[in-house]
């Protein structure tokens, strides 16, 4: 069998196959890997395997993903909290301060 895309979609070598594999889990022309893997394997051995690919692994790694862009959003929030607390309290305390910020020389 000819492997479509200039031979870069097909499961011939271990890296080709990974290629192919992270292009499904994209979402990137997923379908036209089932019908060829259709044509190539049968229709249920096909349908089984880049359903459940997507299903269970694409959407995983979508939630996964979401997770820690909020995860490091929260992060980035909570660090500029603590600084404006900071800087609040220093202005607290500069404005508590009963000593000149320079002292002149006479």
């Amino acid at each position: 069998p000819i492997c479509p895309n200039f031979g870069f979609e097909c499961f011939d070598n271990f890296a080709l196959a990974v290629l192919s594999c992270f292009w499904s889990i994209t979402l990137d022309s997923w379908s036209f890997r089932l019908w060829w893997a259709q044509d190539t394997n049968g229709v249920t051995i096909g349908t089984l395997y880049f359903v459940s690919l997507v299903v269970i692994v694409s959407f995983n790694v979508l939630n996964l993903s979401v997770a820690v862009i909020s995860f490091a959003y929260k992060e980035v929030r909570d660090r500029r909290r603590e600084i404006s607390k900071l800087r609040e309290k220093v202005r607290r305390l500069r404005g508590h301060q009963h000593l000149p910020t320079a002292v002149k020389k006479e």
